[in-house]
Order: C-alpha cells, then structure tokens, then sequence
C-alpha cells in the first residue's frame, strides 16, 4: 500500500506527537529521601508474632529508609502555614537487617509540613511523611514513616517540602524548654503494625510498635527521566520511516 503526501504527513505528526508526549500530563521531578539510625524503642504485645521468635529487632539496631516524594504535588491544605501532601509520597521503605525489609504496598500515603505552627504546645516547626507497607503476615496494617519536630522556628524556611534539612535543629538541647510541656524535639523513624484494627482506623499502636532516632539524612531532587521506552522508540521509528525515500515514478 503506498500513502499519499497527506496521509504520510498525518502519520509523521500523529507518530511523533504520541512519541514526545504531546497532549500527555508532564512528569515532576522526584525529591527522594534517604535517612539512617538507630532504634530507641522496640515494644508490642505482638512482636514475636510478626517478626517471628528470635528475629525481633533489638534496640539500639541500626535501621536504614526512605520514600519518594513527586516534585509539584498541590498543597491540599489552604492554611499558609501548614501543607498537606496526600498522595505525593511513595516508594516508603524501611530495613531492620536480616531480611525485615518493609516496602510500600499500593495504599494509604500522607505528608504534612508546618512552618510556624500553633498548637497544643508552643509554635513549632513540623514535618511528618508516613505509608502503608506491606507485611505479609496477614495483619491489617502496618506503616512506616518520619516526624521532625523543632520549636526552632527557623528549622524549615516555609511549608514548602523541605530540599534540605539540619538536624541539629531537630535536637532537645537545641530546642529550648519543652519538659514543662512534655513534648520534645524529634528527628524519628516509626514503624508500626497492628493485627486488627479497631472502630477507629487511627488505631494502629498496641502490637507493634518501633521507633529510632534519624542520624543520617540526604534529600536529594531527581531530575525526570528523559530517556524514551520501547514504545517511544517505536513510535520514532514509524515516523520516520513515514518519511524515508519512496520510489520516484516512472
């Protein structure tokens, strides 16, 4: 079948619009979050049951984590002082060593980030990123996640997701007097599993029950992807063979 003039034309449009993206939705960059420590709190009724006799994470372990954040998600939330970023997240992970590795089933995904922000206690600055992993030993749920707390109120610039981060301003001593409110600086690591939830969804603590102190943090942006998959390369080719020599007529 030969094609006409037009009819290549349409082909080489249509073949390397579909192959550049044209029409589709732009990908963000991915701002990715590495963080290690170690545990500070191992506890639950159930900690043998899910890790299995022997095989229960120790405190003072080392842990290793981190999740994914999509550059350019909206803020939910339209207080100026406090984002909300469901949905944004993904890709959360943690690893106790030894084979406990937890990683992120499609499911249930949340991040806040608060500049300046009123409280039950005094003005704070927050962030807290948390996902449902799976677990595979037939509990309803189980998350992981992170909470930096500072009453530093210079330790996050704005509400934006955080590109950088010092820790330092994440530590008690650094923090002022906050015994009298109970309440204390963090730079944590949670990991929490529960066998059955209850009427309240939030339940989730009482069976396990983990918690370390974040001493190693890179955040860094990943730039999107532009090397182009099997079908983009295909589509390329079609157009331009579309456009290659024909026969000159005799």
């Amino acid at each position: 079948m030969t094609l006409s003039n037009a009819a290549r034309r349409a082909c080489v449009a249509l073949c390397l619009a579909t192959a550049l993206g044209v029409g589709s939705p732009a990908y963000a960059d991915v701002i990715r979050v590495s963080y290690g420590g170690t545990l500070t709190d191992v506890s639950g009724a159930k900690l043998d049951d899910f890790f299995g006799a022997g095989n229960v994470p120790v405190l003072n372990g080392s842990f290793t984590g981190g999740f994914d954040f999509a550059w350019g998600t909206p803020d939910g939330n339209p207080d100026p002082n406090l984002a909300v970023f469901s949905g944004g997240n993904s890709q959360f992970k943690v690893d106790f060593g030894a084979g406990r590795l937890f990683t992120q089933v499609a499911g249930y995904n949340h991040g806040e980030v608060g500049n300046n922000v009123s409280g039950p206690f005094q003005t704070h600055d927050i962030w807290t990123a948390y996902g449902q992993v799976g677990n595979g030993k037939g509990y309803q749920y189980a998350e992981t996640g992170v909470v930096f707390l500072s009453f530093v109120l210079t330790a996050l610039a704005n509400d934006g997701f955080p590109t950088s981060l010092d820790l330092s301003l994440f530590e008690d001593a650094n923090c002022g007097d906050t015994q009298d409110d109970g309440v204390f600086c963090a730079r944590d690591m949670e990991f929490h599993a529960k066998q059955f939830l209850g009427q309240d969804p939030s339940d989730i603590y009482g069976d396990v029950d983990i918690y370390g102190r974040i001493t190693e943090l890179v955040i860094e942006r990943i730039p999107d992807s532009t090397v182009p998959e099997p079908a983009t390369l295909a589509l390329t080719a079609a157009a331009l063979l579309a456009l290659g020599p024909r026969r000159r007529p005799r």
